[in-house]
């Protein structure tokens, strides 16, 4: 199971944790570079891995990957 989804929603774009009511939203390009991160390499960027751990502490330590089957 996913830790973070990341997705765009109407004209936003959120960060969720599975389980959580808590979201972040990020601005159209933070979107874009993780689109582009996840096609790229498995490694989250460090922003989100920061914004992650200051809202949904503990998070453990694992890997970025792409689940959106190319779309």
């Amino acid at each position: 199971m996913h830790e973070l989804i990341v997705s765009p929603f109407l004209d936003d774009y959120l960060v969720l944790r599975t389980g959580s009511p808590q979201a972040l939203k990020i601005p159209r390009d933070k979107y874009q570079q993780l689109v582009q991160a996840s096609t790229a390499s498995d490694v989250s960027p460090t922003w989100l891995v920061d914004a992650a751990r200051r809202s949904w502490n503990p998070l453990p330590d694992r890997t970025a990957t792409n689940r959106n089957n190319g779309r």
